[in-house]
């Protein structure tokens, strides 16, 4: 599991960059805080379905 999210803060840090997105906005359009963001990103904490989906949806990929 400590694999998968790594690899999803990866990419999402990456979308984020892409789509020039601070932290706090990206937390704002999920409805999270920007701590959230900020230990998912950085692979330190597993986010809730919820999120996750809200993220792949912001960002631009379904079923993550």
């Amino acid at each position: 599991m400590e694999r998968n999210q790594h690899a999803f803060g990866l990419w999402l840090k990456q979308r984020r960059s892409e789509l020039d997105l601070t932290q706090a906005e990206l937390a704002r359009l999920v409805g999270c805080s920007t701590i959230t963001i900020q230990k998912v990103a950085g692979g330190r904490r597993r986010p809730a379905r919820k999120i996750a989906e809200r993220l792949a949806a912001k960002l631009g990929r379904e079923g993550v």
